[in-house]
This record gives C-alpha cells, structure tokens and sequence, in this order.
C-alpha cells in the first residue's frame, strides 16, 4: 500500500480497506470519526441502494481502476455518491477530498443523479468516470475544485453531463476540469452547463475557470450542445478542447441571462468539427442581453483554432457583445459571422478581427465580407489588423437602385483581400445583403452588393493596409 500512500497526499494517512467493514459507507464513517484517510476499494462492482455520502474532510475515496472499481446504482432514482450538504450554511465544511480510480454508474438513464458535490474547498475527482443519470456530476458553489481526466457520459434525451452551479451567494473560483472526455449520448442533451443554483437569480459569477484539453463528443445526436454558458463568467478560458459532432452548438452564450450578467470568455486554441453529413448549424452563439449592467466580451484565438464544417461560426442573437477573432481558421463552412435579423434588442456586435484563415466555400465571404448582415447590422466587420500602417483609405457610395460602386485609390501594389477592411457607414439603404469586392487592382476596385439600397444610398467606408 505504499505506493497507494505516496500518491495520495491525505491529511491522515490512515487506510481504510472497503473489504474490513460491512459496505463502503462503514469505511467513509470510519474515516471521518478518524479526521480523514483513505477509504481503498477492490477490484469489484459494488451495489448500492442508497446513496454514499462522504460529508467531512480529508476523506480519499479510492479504486484500482475505473473499469474494474465501480460503484453501480440498485434503483432509477438512487444517486451513487454525494459530497457536502446541499444547506448554504455548511458551504466550505468539505475540504481536501478526493475520488480517484473508480466508475459510477446508475442502472438507467432516467435517474435523476449520479454524482453530486456540495460546498466544498479543494475537491479532486481523477481518473474515474460517471455513466447515466439525466445529470451525470453536479458540482455546486465548489472552489479551488479540479476534475482531471474523468470520462462522463449521459444518454437520457436532455440530459446534462456536468453541471457547475454558483451559490445562492458566492462566486465559484479557481477551478480547473482538464483532460478526459464528457459525451453527450441524448437527444438534446449538454456536455458542461455553467448555471445559477435553482432559484438563485443572481448575478455572481464563475471567477478563473479553466477548461483545459476535454474532448466534447455530441455523437451527431440531434439538438445537442458542447458547454452552455447561463451565468456570469470572468476570467473563463475553454483552451485545447475539442468538440465533435454537436447539432445545435459547440458553445451556447444566449440564455437565461436577462438579470444583468456579464459574459467573458476565451477560446483559445480550440477544434470544433463537424461530420461530412451532418455539420454543426452554429458552432458559438453569442447575446448580449439588454438588462442594465450586461455585458458580453468574446475572444477567440490560438493557431490551433479551427471551425470545421458549420453553417454559423459566430451567430449573434441579440445584443452588442464585443467579439475578437484573431490566428484563426474558419475555412470551411458558410458564415464566420451571422447577425439575427429582427432580434430584441437589435443584434449590433462590436467585432474585431485579425490574421483569419477563410475561404472554401464560404458564403457571405467574397472579397472582404465576413459576416451574413441583416436589416438591424450596422457594426463594423472586414480584415482589420490591430495595429498596422494604412496606404488609403475613403468612402464609397452605392446609390439606391445599383449594386456596383466604383472605388478608385492610387496604391504601388495591387491588394489582396487581407489588405482591405471594409464596412457599413450608416444604417440608410436599408439591407444590401453579401459585400465583397471585384476587379482589384493598384488602381481601384468594384464594390458589389447583392440586393440594392432602397429609398437611399448606402455609404462605406475603406481602409488599405500598406503592402
């Protein structure tokens, strides 16, 4: 058992051998009147009709191996393990716990739960796995948490796989799930939801988490969804993840949050696929509600940021959320950008973006056009550069009735299309739909549009990044 010892650093060292006493829950009460220790199963299944509650600190809860140490559920509406107290008051009574090398799994789908955590300090889940239950692992008002290399899985039509909870009145911060898998099996379902506590309402926020190296595996099931955002997030980075296969959104940033939230969060580095049948219909939904003190800041980065088959990369609902994309590949798909036409509030996004991979078949992408516009679009969008050296710049104008409008520049190089940022001056001229550019030369170029400007002219303004 030494090697058990040394990897486990527990605050009593004391073992607890499931095998020495008559069922697992025994073993837990044992270490907690002992202040701690480790409570060490056999290679075995292990039926419980009731839930296991470790409720006091210091307690290792141990297999050999995820596949050969589980814990099985008897009964549809029997949770396997719970950590903590679900009363506010006793929140930060659990500290130092941890479940290491075992499986949990409930005997059905429908099963309400099957792992649930409380209130805790420093709770470690690693290298252990959680199958079935209409939510596989809650995790409430739970900071300095880590989940690290866990294999989760719900197959139930609406199903959460992991839940992260925010108090009724405290933030969670600094937490960490890095590595291992979480599949969405169920129709409908959700690999991660960050959510308010039930009946909460309030405006705290989850403070440093990190979501590290996960793959995200929808399994090409219909309505399901990576990880949705429905609470405050500061300091959120979703980097080196992979999503597969998810048919309603790799990442939804839209709901349930009218109480004056504010959304920030990175991706960073991340692969969103899609299959050659089936591809995402949007891979990032993003809203920036209306309610006083919303705000919602969007960044994606990394040269390893790939979209990969979608029908919306970015889809604005509603909102002016502030979006940067930069050292990105978005090559294969229809549009990096769509805006919803009508939406309450009017769907204006601030949008920068910089060094873009695009291209394919990209609709709405000709020329210098990244984004399918609507009647209520009037930010800015095209191949900006953060900080560059500009050759020429101006103003073009299509009249009411056209689609073409030349422009003329006198540059000592012909541009391409990652020299130009192009955008909307003024909201008159009602839609123009697709713009993009013809005929580019040192000289000038054609701007075209696909549906006139009616009742008015439309104006654009042009930049020309220095060759």
């Amino acid at each position: 058992m030494a090697n058990v010892l040394d990897i486990n650093k527990v605050s009593n060292s004391r073992i607890f051998e499931v095998s020495d006493f008559t069922s697992i829950q025994s073993a837990i009460n044992a270490a907690e009147s002992n202040g701690g220790g480790l409570v060490l199963l056999e290679p075995k299944i292990y039926i419980v009709d009731e839930p296991l509650i470790i409720d006091s600190s210091g307690v290792t809860l141990k297999g050999m191996n995820r596949n050969i140490s589980k814990i099985i559920s008897s009964a549809n509406d029997v949770e396997v393990l719970r950590v903590g107290s679900e009363s506010t008051s006793d929140s930060g009574k659990v500290q130092f716990c941890k479940i290491e090398d075992i499986g949990f799994e409930n005997t059905a789908s429908s099963t309400t739960y099957c792992v649930r955590v409380f209130g805790t300090t420093y709770f470690i889940m690693r290298d252990s796995s959680i199958t079935r239950g209409t939510t596989g692992l809650v995790m409430r008002n739970c900071d300095m948490a880590s989940l690290e290399n866990n294999l989760i899985t719900t197959d139930a039509s609406g199903a959460i796989s992991v839940d992260l909870q925010q108090g009724a009145s405290d933030d969670i911060t600094t937490c960490k799930i890095v590595g291992g898998q979480i599949n969405v099996d169920g129709t409908n379902g959700i690999g991660l939801k960050m959510t308010d506590a039930p009946g909460d309402g309030s405006s705290n926020e989850f403070n440093n988490l990190y979501l590290g190296s996960i793959k995200f595996d929808g399994t090409n099931t219909s309505g399901t969804v990576g990880i949705d955002i429905e609470a405050g997030t500061r300091n959120t980075t979703i980097q080196n993840c992979e999503f597969k296969e998810f048919r309603a959104a790799d990442i939804d940033a839209s709901t349930n949050l009218d109480d004056g939230k504010k959304v920030f969060f990175t991706v960073d580095s991340c692969k969103m696929l899609g299959n050659s049948s089936n591809r995402t219909l949007k891979k990032i939904i993003l809203k920036e509600p209306s309610a006083s003190g919303s705000k919602t800041k969007f960044t994606m980065r990394g040269a390893g940021t790939q979209f990969h088959r979608f029908v919306d990369g970015i889809y604005v609902s509603a909102g002016s959320p502030n979006i940067y994309l930069e050292d990105m590949d978005a090559s294969t798909g229809t549009n990096l950008i769509e805006v919803a036409s009508g939406a309450t509030p009017a769907a204006n996004p601030n949008i920068t973006c910089g060094d873009l991979t695009i291209g394919g078949s990209v609709t709405n992408n000709r020329g210098t056009n990244l984004i399918a516009s609507s009647a209520n679009y009037a930010a800015g969008i095209g191949n900006a550069f953060g900080s560059f050296t500009l050759q020429d710049e101006g103003s073009v104008t299509v009249n009411s009735g056209a689609t073409t409008a030349s422009i003329s520049w006198s540059l000592d190089f012909t541009p391409n299309d990652r020299d130009i940022y192009i955008i909307p001056d003024d909201d008159d001229g009602g839609d123009v739909g697709e713009i993009w550019l013809s005929s580019v030369s040192a000289s000038g170029a054609t701007l075209n549009v696909t549906t006139a400007p009616s009742g008015s002219n439309k104006t654009f303004r042009y930049k020309v990044k220095a060759g």
